[in-house]
């Protein structure tokens, strides 16, 4: 990794923006120089603390080769696709008790499977959220409204990422309800709406 960098801090003398963003809400409000935090540095600590720069990317990805290469891993998956194959009654029996183990683990703790959930869909810690949340002044990015609901919606680009669960990379801000559901039906693309409300005059 080339020498010990602090949670902020990158090889080439730049400041990382997840730990920016995540610890003070803007680069603006940011001190210098960035502080340790609690004794943290880049590296697999700083991936799982929340941190995207490029030396806890490499050292997620060294881990996560390392894991896969393992007899533990790959007995497991071949296990599992084996059950499926062979026992296809006792493997949905499996599913839908882990179903119903996460549906009261949520009835207990909302809030706890919530972060779980965010973190599994879009690499977002409970940090990161809020940090982006306090930059965003606790409205939606769009249209500038308290949340319509309890929490704001996180959104991400499509193209980058069209599944459920995402890369982490391609997040672009919280919405509200109604605007992310907005930019789900115009495809992300604002400019048919535009085109649309050119062809006719305002209505005098």
């Amino acid at each position: 990794m080339g020498g010990v960098l602090l949670l902020g801090e990158t090889r080439d003398g730049t400041r990382c923006p997840y730990c920016i963003i995540r610890l003070y809400g803007s680069k603006d409000t940011m001190p210098k120089p960035m502080p340790n935090m609690d004794g943290r540095t880049h590296g697999i600590g700083g991936y799982n603390y929340g941190c995207r720069c490029d030396v806890c990317k490499e050292a997620k990805a060294v881990k996560r080769k390392e894991y896969q290469s393992s007899q533990s891993y790959q007995y497991a998956k071949t296990y599992r696709e084996r059950m499926r194959l062979e026992n296809p009654e006792q493997f949905e029996k499996i599913k839908r008790q882990n179903n119903l183990y996460k549906k009261n683990a949520y009835q207990k703790n909302p809030q706890k499977s919530r972060w779980e959930t965010i973190y599994k869909k879009y690499k977002m810690t409970q940090a990161m959220y809020e940090g982006l949340l306090e930059s965003q002044n606790g409205v939606c990015a769009i249209c500038g409204n308290l949340p319509n609901r309890q929490f704001l919606a996180v959104d991400h680009d499509h193209s980058c990422c069209s599944t459920q669960k995402t890369c982490g990379e391609c997040i672009r801000g919280l919405l509200c309800g109604s605007c992310n559901s907005f930019l789900g039906r115009v495809n992300d693309d604002p400019n048919s709406l535009i085109e649309y409300l050119q062809k006719y005059p305002k209505a005098r």
